[in-house]
């Protein structure tokens, strides 16, 4: 399986793209059975033409579609994926040409955010309070890259939260002890034998607070405090847009 970005296939250098999409294809057919050739955002490479499109967009187009028949004359079989964000954006040559079927991947159902979330979470402990299904109802409109970055937020609330709980219960002890004990010269002495420079020093502390974080749960409450300032990515004129596209 080849799998490439259209990023990887875009160069500022003239002639290059039309050669890194030659030689994509290239790889693909050198395999004598069945192979899978997958872009992903392709509307990058063939979004509608305009009067303002310059020739080395043209040309790329131009290429694209030459390899794509191509590729259907070969007899290899392989299987061409494209996807993309804006299916309405694409150029009617290759819809006509080289889509012989469209495939909407719509939004996670509620099984499908709630095993997504589990797995983003799967080496951070969770409490016993946390109700998935609940979840998953209040993320009801997330994609599956806001889950990922929902579940990542939340393990960095549940760390900061413990970090500054640690930070203020050891401020609080140690100025309390400090107060009935004087500080002597051998006390000086002792720290400056095992005294790191500041920043390996915090390094050091950073790590190890980690450490110690990462055994306390998240909690439901760790969710709920996040999601009040979390939002999804995905508008509801995004979504009307793809209803709009799948009818036209």
């Amino acid at each position: 399986m080849s799998e490439v970005s259209s990023s990887d296939l875009i160069s500022t250098w003239s002639g290059q793209s039309e050669k890194l999409i030659r030689e994509l294809f290239d790889h693909a057919l050198t395999y004598t059975g069945m192979s899978v050739v997958f872009v992903d955002e392709i509307d990058s490479l063939c979004r509608i033409r305009s009067r303002a499109e310059d020739d080395s967009s043209r040309r790329v187009k131009t290429e694209l579609l030459v390899q794509m028949q191509r590729l259907h004359n070969s007899e290899n079989p392989t299987l061409l994926v494209y996807a993309t964000n804006c299916p309405w954006e694409l150029d009617s040559a290759f819809l006509r040409r080289g889509f012989e079927k469209r495939i909407f991947v719509g939004l996670p159902d509620l099984d499908s955010r709630v095993l997504l979330l589990k797995k983003f979470l799967s080496k951070t402990k969770i409490a016993s309070d946390v109700n998935w299904e609940k979840i998953g109802e209040t993320t009801e409109g997330y994609s599956g890259d806001d889950l990922r970055r929902l579940a990542r937020e939340v393990a960095f609330h549940q760390f900061r939260k413990y970090k500054e709980l640690h930070a203020s219960q050891q401020e609080n002890a140690t100025a309390s002890q400090a107060e009935r004990i004087p500080v002597s010269a051998a006390d000086f002495y002792e720290v400056l034998q095992s005294f790191s420079p500041s920043e390996l020093h915090a390094s050091q502390q950073e790590n190890a607070t980690a450490s110690q974080a990462e055994r306390i749960p998240v909690s439901a409450a760790d969710f709920y405090e996040v999601l009040q300032s979390f939002s999804p990515s995905v508008s509801h004129i995004s979504l009307q847009q793809y209803d709009d596209y799948k009818s036209s």
